[in-house]
């Protein structure tokens, strides 16, 4: 893997790191015509490939990757330590999540863990398992699910307040979560290998069963429920079906001849499908970055 390939992606992860913002940018600007900084290779910013981003209360940016979790305070970033005879649970760092309480929860291949800035706390409902996804809700309600790619069924778990109920033992869930996303009514929404459920509020409801490999889930301005799919694009709910769902004006996507079939998404659940213009994508052949050229008629 070159190293411009490098530079490329740790310079656009960092500036994607607030993507839900992005919403006040002039769409029909190149990424290039804003005013930025870029912290490369060349300038020491050496962390591997990341997988997460995300900004504490207090200002300062976790990047999580494959050589572990890095504080970021818009100079250097730094290996960070945790206190004296404790350790993450696995170096690679998958999932970040900034809680509103300034709390950062740090999901891993091998478990989940949280740093309020003195304590670093192992939730054992995750041992040994990948943490997926990550998301708080708007009672503050902390939510994270696994990915097995074992015979074990995915786990998916509600915390709040140092206590926890935990699904998907049984199997309801299949092997896997792909995403969760809390839509603006407050319903809880869980792509797992099993479908598509809407989980709260009530009982869980499965809408769809059809198995997706859904990255990334977001409500339109005329309220539909829009999903981001590994291979297929993008899609809205329609009853118990996924369909396509069209956007208006043409928006075509360039890629490298090598780079696999992948929606637009800013990161996790925060998708902004019109207005984020630009995607880091690890594949098999290197590193491709995306970019979405937005019609006129797509941009009024």
């Amino acid at each position: 893997m070159g190293k411009t390939h490098k530079r490329t992606v740790t310079a656009l992860a960092i500036l994607l790191a607030c993507c839900p913002g992005v919403s006040a940018l002039d769409p029909s600007l190149d990424i290039s015509q804003y005013a930025h900084t870029a912290w490369t290779f060349r300038d020491g910013f050496s962390v591997g490939n990341l997988f997460a981003i995300a900004q504490t209360s207090d200002g300062y940016f976790w990047l999580g990757g494959e050589y572990g979790l890095f504080r970021f305070d818009g100079v250097r970033a730094v290996p960070w330590q945790p206190p004296a005879g404790q350790h993450l649970p696995d170096k690679f760092v998958f999932k970040l999540l900034a809680a509103r309480d300034g709390t950062l929860w740090i999901g891993t291949f091998e478990g989940l863990v949280t740093w309020d800035g003195a304590r670093l706390i192992r939730h054992p409902e995750f041992d040994r398992r990948k943490v997926q996804s990550l998301l708080e809700d708007h009672e503050g309600t902390v939510w994270a699910a696994t990915w097995s790619s074992e015979s074990r069924f995915a786990r998916l778990c509600a915390m709040r307040g140092g206590s926890s109920q935990c699904f998907g033992d049984d199997g309801v869930l299949g092997r896997f979560v792909t995403a969760l996303y809390e839509d603006s009514s407050g319903a809880l929404w869980v792509s797992a290998e099993s479908g598509f459920w809407r989980w709260r509020p009530g009982p869980p409801r499965r809408e769809s069963t059809e198995p997706r490999n859904i990255s990334a889930l977001t409500d339109s301005e005329d309220g539909r429920t829009l999903l981001a799919v590994y291979g297929a694009g993008l899609l809205q709910l329609e009853g118990d079906k996924l369909q396509a769902y069209s956007i208006p004006g043409q928006v075509r996507i360039e890629h490298s001849a090598t780079a696999k079939s992948m929606p637009m998404s800013c990161s996790g659940t925060a998708m902004e499908p019109l207005r984020c213009d630009r995607l880091a994508d690890n594949t098999e052949a290197g590193y491709c970055v995306w970019k979405s050229v937005l019609s006129q008629n797509a941009r009024h």
